[in-house]
């Protein structure tokens, strides 16, 4: 099977299954572990019960797997914890009870997810060793510190035995197997087998060791989207092991990725999202941006003004569910609805200096773009492309404003005929319909010596967001955004 046929085929499975399981599917086997477990540990500490309920909520999933599968841990939500009534095999008294039960406890307080986990202790002792320290520093401790080490051992053994289960799924799926599948069958399940109790030696071993531990972190303990997180911090070490030992190819190392993420999304609700970085801060304020992956998101994918109508297209769909929005709202005292645009003024640098790093590739703290055209830096085909992007979905619904910043180099218009062809695109983009756009023209030299210099460039003007102001007196993250605008070279 080919890798395209392999990730297609699991996305597809995926949307089938959720469309077929639903929310409740999903919750009902956490509901009834949870209240089973409480039930059973009644007269217990409170942290030792919650302990054997993250074991006893790991011990009872069970997973699938099928051929579109290269990663082990796929989990099997089963219709036997919903009611009799809904179809499952829990009485309906029990699921009832169940329900109260859980309504009336009181919250766990701590990290309830949106977060990368701090694995580095199981990928470093493996998960019997943690147990094993755990269990000898509940030895050593008294009260509630005691109970706590006690509650993490059982958590932890817990997660061993959840997958050994998928060890197991993937085991009973070999007999049926061609050949060339039971050998990555085989491999799976070997892994699963070693990480269930040993540190990860080898790529595969470590994706699935962090996925065990975030999906049974997410599962067991109620921390929702608890994520992937820097990955290639993670997985680094084993990456550049396995290439070199020719274990692994990087077309291996990609499909495991996305065998990795197809996992997620089977796991977890529509409409949410998981913590992925290529960047942040460690806890002394150093920037932790990899650099390379962040330029591979920025130059390697497709962008927003370059003609490329895949790309394009998205926009529209934006501006056309912004139009509807606003046309369900109204405003006192005349009634009037609200009316869309996308002027920005001073606000793209503004929210930009208060928003984190973007999955474009765009660093904390930079200014989003600046108007309806294409993110600073964004255009590489010149600036007939980038008109033939920016006017390829309807302006009018934005009569609120939407500008289109352009910047050449002065050392263009060095003559009648190239000032007409700066006309003849101006042109171009109002015939198509462009509600506003705004040239500045000015060298990068000329910016960079003003930067230095403001004294002496005090008169040096700009356009910015639908507005004229001096350069010398914008905030830096502003006088570095208009720098970083593309400035065409050619006409």
């Amino acid at each position: 099977m080919s890798a395209a046929a392999r990730t297609d085929g699991a996305r597809r499975r995926i949307l089938d299954e959720k469309r077929s399981r639903g929310a409740a599917q999903t919750g009902a086997q956490a509901l009834i572990t949870q209240y089973r477990s409480m039930m059973a540990s009644e007269g217990l500490p409170r942290r030792v019960r919650r302990g054997m309920r993250t074991r006893d909520r790991l011990v009872a999933l069970r997973f699938a797997v099928d051929d579109f599968d290269l990663l082990a841990g796929r989990p099997l939500f089963s219709l036997d914890y919903l009611p009799v009534a809904m179809g499952g095999s829990v009485p309906d008294a029990e699921h009832q009870a169940a329900e109260t039960f859980c309504r009336q406890s009181a919250p766990e307080p701590g990290q309830s997810g949106h977060c990368e986990l701090d694995r580095s202790k199981a990928f470093e002792l493996g998960l019997d060793t943690l147990r094993k320290s755990m269990e000898c520093q509940a030895t050593g401790a008294q009260g509630s510190a005691q109970e706590t080490y006690q509650a993490f051992a059982l958590a932890v053994a817990g997660l061993s035995t959840m997958i050994v289960h998928a060890a197991e799924a993937v085991e009973a799926a070999m007999p049926a197997a061609t050949a060339p599948r039971q050998a990555e069958l085989r491999r799976m399940a070997e892994s699963c087998r070693r990480v269930a109790h040993e540190p990860p030696r080898s790529f595969l071993d470590a994706l699935h060791l962090a996925w065990f531990i975030d999906l049974g972190v997410q599962f067991a303990d109620d921390a929702g989207l608890a994520g992937p997180g820097h990955l290639d911090r993670t997985l680094s070490r084993y990456y550049q092991s396995d290439l070199a030992s020719g274990a692994l190819t990087k077309e291996d190392a990609l499909q495991l990725i996305e065998a990795l993420y197809l996992h997620s999304n089977h796991a977890i609700a529509d409409g949410v999202a998981l913590p992925v970085m290529v960047g942040g801060r460690d806890a002394d304020g150093r920037d932790l941006t990899n650099e390379p992956l962040r330029l591979h998101f920025h130059n390697a994918q497709p962008k927003y003004g370059n003609a490329d109508a895949t790309v394009d297209a998205l926009v529209g769909v934006v501006v056309e569910r912004i139009k509807r929005e606003c046309a369900r709202h109204k405003m006192a005292p005349q009634e009037s609805h609200f009316v869309p645009g996308a002027f920005c003024w001073i606000m793209h640098e503004q929210l930009g200096r208060v928003c984190g790093a973007t999955p474009d590739g765009r660093k904390a703290g930079f200014p989003f773009a600046d108007g309806g055209g294409p993110a600073q830096g964004c255009e590489r085909n010149g600036p007939t492309s980038a008109i033939l992007s920016t006017t390829s979905w309807d302006h009018a619904p934005l009569i609120g404003g939407v500008a289109y910043n352009m910047k050449f180099n002065s050392t263009l218009f060095d003559s009648p005929a190239s000032v007409k062809r700066l006309e003849d695109l101006l042109v171009t983009y109002l015939r198509r319909g462009g509600f506003e756009v705004q040239v500045n023209v000015v060298n990068q030299e000329t910016l960079a010596k003003a930067r230095e210099n403001p004294e002496q460039f005090r008169d040096l003007v700009v356009r910015i967001g639908g507005y004229t102001d001096y350069f010398t007196r914008l905030s830096p993250h502003m006088q570095e955004e208009v720098m970083k605008r593309t400035a065409f070279g050619h006409l």
